[in-house]
């Protein structure tokens, strides 16, 4: 019995630590003349504001591991 106990929950925990996988994004948001952007709001797809960028358009974002795409939205670009 104890066996059974013991794959069932490293099964579980296994199973957990999957699902609850993220990833963090950094980089630095720069428009056609290679100047940086201060202040760019950055959305996920259900429109969330994750964060925004400093004032030398650096960012760090954490997002789940199966995200697809990410809003990068600014006033006027």
């Amino acid at each position: 019995m104890t066996f059974k106990a013991v794959i069932l929950f490293s099964t579980l925990f296994w199973a957990t630590n999957i699902i609850g996988q993220t990833r963090t994004l950094t980089g630095k948001i720069i428009d056609q003349e290679l100047y940086t952007i201060p202040q760019v709001k950055i959305f996920n797809a259900d429109t969330v504001l994750l964060t925004s960028t400093d004032i030398n358009g650096n960012f760090s974002v954490t997002v789940n591991f199966n995200a697809k795409s990410l809003i990068i939205a600014d006033v006027g670009m």
